[in-house]
């Protein structure tokens, strides 16, 4: 089931391995929301980031964890003054969340010595040398409510329902003892709720599979019923008979199975009211209730795209499903977060590597083009039946809130997000409290990112590169494909589409009303920035500007194995892991953003005999034989220059595979060195080999 709201796929690169095709979707048209206000609450050094969180009330607070085994939480008003630091010793790992009236829960991992529970706590000593612990605290002060020790070790996940008991669930340990009359399954997820004192126990329960289930969040709802979502290889993960899929789905022959579950419980812990899976390879990334009470799951599919679904009061079907078309980087290493306002619109916050997030009312550009940020934050906004409200950029990189501290919205007129951004001025950290409100007199922001087209990452640019541009109202909406003009060059000019660099009509290889593909004018100069603007119709898009150097260079990957090369092997044919290369032979890779060649040829030709010289040296790393050896090894190169008869910009590399990979296996990259003697790496990709 896909909603009207979904956005359009992406259209990558220019070789035959990768195919144009885009679909444009029919969105709901809303007033876009951009930020209204930043105040700036601190400054850290690089790399250090304090996990950060909103309450119901709008009040911001920072969990600091130490190496000494110390965890302070503090709050502050909204001009990053400090109101009060609680301080926890003997714990680690620790985060907190929240209850309706914004009373403060904070849990983790506490030591058997160190740490202080409070009189009459539930448990006060540990199970081991550690334990799982709650602390509830005052608001308005920071004081301890209470502290109490659990009966299982390990990080889990909170929710607090209506009378202020709170949820802990556990997902992949060794469950502890269950209480009377509660699931016990003696399977690897486990809950343990405490009654709102935090004297005692509502139940302890356990229930899953037999092989592997990670818990991913959890939310109560006011009458006490939890709901749980998460991962499961399981293939016996309990279900109900009403379940929208009551089965785990079986993958291909000697393939891993795997997907993503949604359960209710009951108040008392005795029964499911539900408990469904979702399709093959899905995974369960966070969870929340919408003002009616119906669940939704931010899910990551096969694809690595994620997703909206919700589902029927009852579990038994599926309300909605809308596609983000965002994929989860694992190098980027955090999951969006997502919060369900009053009204019902989802407002899903996170970071990405790739340029080729999709915008709709986008009010701000990526900041990849200007800076060589490995990461940019974005906003989405769906409205209550799944269509798509806004899809933006946020420049930063990203909600300063973590999988164990769900994102907090604040409902209807405004919301605000704690944000993590660098300060460009010095070598640290910035933390913001952004408000987000409803733009009255928007500014259009059509042309939203660009980038390498292979790799579809961004800064900076090179003369004669590939380049992927992306936006909303920047081309037609019937796609077009450049053909060869009479003069054997592709056109600046496609169904009244232009792009320029610095007032230079770049050649043009695809356009559409979401995606350009173009190529950079060879005339750019590295070490500066460049002007980019779309003209469609007579009218030009807001501009970019972009960083040049003298190379950036990607690897065109294929799109059916997004990890791999779109190579060819030494006998022509496509290199897939039913064709593979045979190891000592020479496989043909393809990339883009490698510099000037030498004669340099003219912007949109196609690459004739004799073949011009590629001006900066070429190298590609393979894995070290000697494992242990930091130094970077490098295989032969047969060539690399522009490919023959093909567009001015597409460079072709012939590698030879070394034997010793049939069983040092690994990625290969490529290197160039530029003219300072710096070198610039493209992205890692893999090939199939064999004997």
């Amino acid at each position: 089931m896909k909603t009207k709201g979904a956005l359009p796929p992406i259209c990558r690169g220019i070789v035959a391995f990768l195919v144009h095709a885009c679909v444009i979707a029919q969105l709901a048209l809303a007033q876009p929301w951009g930020i209204s206000k930043v105040q700036k609450l601190l400054s850290m050094n690089q790399g250090v980031t304090p996990q950060a969180a909103l309450s119901p009330a709008g009040e911001v607070y920072l969990v600091n964890s130490g190496a000494s085994r110390t965890s302070s939480i503090s709050k502050l008003d909204s001009t990053g003054k400090t109101l009060f630091t609680t301080t926890l010793t003997g714990v680690y790992e620790a985060g907190i969340t929240f209850d309706s009236v914004s009373n403060v829960y904070v849990t983790g991992t506490a030591t058997i010595s160190g740490f202080t529970t409070t009189a009459g706590a539930y448990r006060s000593n540990t199970p081991g040398d550690y334990a799982a612990f709650v602390c509830k605290l005052s608001p308005a002060n920071g004081n301890i409510q209470y502290c109490t020790y659990l009966d299982t070790t390990g990080n889990g996940f909170v929710a607090v329902d209506g009378s202020g008991s709170v949820a802990v669930v556990f997902g992949f340990i060794s469950p502890g003892p269950t209480t009377m009359g509660a699931l016990n399954q003696g399977k690897n997820i486990y809950v343990e709720k405490l009654n709102p004192a935090g004297t005692g126990l509502v139940y302890a329960a356990s229930f899953g599979g037999s092989v592997v289930d990670y818990v991913a969040g959890s939310v109560a709802d006011a009458a006490g019923s939890l709901f749980i979502t998460g991962t499961t290889y399981s293939p016996d993960f309990p279900t109900t008979p009403n379940a929208a899929v009551t089965s785990l789905p079986s993958g291909p022959p000697n393939s891993t199975s795997f997907t993503s579950f949604t359960v209710r419980l009951n108040s008392n812990g005795s029964a499911f009211l539900y408990s469904t899976l979702g399709n093959l390879g899905e995974q369960g990334f966070g969870i929340a209730l919408d003002p009616s009470g119906a669940v939704q799951v931010l899910e990551q599919d096969a694809s690595d795209e994620v997703f909206l679904r919700r589902y029927k009061g009852d579990g038994s079907g599926i309300l909605f499903e809308t596609p983000l078309h965002v994929v989860n980087s694992t190098t980027v290493g955090e999951v969006p977060q997502m919060a369900i306002d009053t009204t019902g619109v989802t407002t899903i916050a996170g970071v990405t590597n790739s340029i080729s997030f999709p915008a709709y009312q986008a009010v701000q550009t990526c900041q990849f083009t200007v800076t060589d940020e490995d990461t940019n934050g974005f906003l989405i906004r769906v409205d209550g039946l799944g269509d798509l409200l806004q899809s933006t950029w946020l420049q930063g990189n990203g909600p300063a809130e973590f999988p164990f501290m769900p994102l907090s919205v604040s409902p209807t007129a405004a919301f605000e997000l704690v944000w993590s951004a660098t300060d460009p001025s010095q070598p640290a950290n910035e933390l913001d409290l952004l408000t987000l409100a409803p733009q009255t007199t928007p500014t259009p922001v059509n042309l939203a990112c660009i980038g390498n087209s292979a790799t579809l990452t961004g800064a900076p640019l090179a003369p004669g590169e590939i380049v992927s541009l992306f936006g909303s109202g920047i081309g037609p909406i019937t796609p077009g494909i450049a053909q060869l003009g009479p003069n054997d060059r592709f056109p600046v000019s496609i169904s009244n589409t232009q792009v320029t660099f610095d007032g230079v009509p770049a050649p043009l290889l695809y356009v559409s009303s979401s995606q350009i593909n173009a190529v950079t004018p060879f005339g750019l100069a590295p070490n500066a920035t460049t002007q980019v603007c779309v003209r469609y119709e007579g009218t030009v898009t807001n501009c970019i500007a972009a960083g040049v150097s003298a190379a950036a260079p990607g690897v065109f990957l294929n799109s059916a194995t997004p990890a791999y090369a779109a190579a060819l092997n030494q006998d022509g044919t496509v290199n897939s892991q039913q064709n593979p290369v045979h190891a000592g032979s020479i496989i043909t890779l393809f990339a883009t953003g490698l510099g000037h060649v030498t004669p340099a040829p003219a912007d949109g030709s196609v690459i004739q005999l004799p073949l011009p010289i590629q001006d900066l040296m070429v190298q590609v790393q393979v894995p070290n034989p000697q494992r242990e050896s930091p130094v970077p090894y490098f295989t032969t190169v047969q060539y690399a220059g522009p490919a023959p008869l093909e567009i001015a910009g597409l460079t072709q590399l012939n590698v030879q595979i070394p034997n010793f990979m049939l069983e040092y296996s690994g990625p290969l990259m490529v290197w160039v060195t530029l003219p300072d003697g710096t070198t610039v790496k493209s992205n890692p990709i893999n090939v199939w080999i064999t004997e």
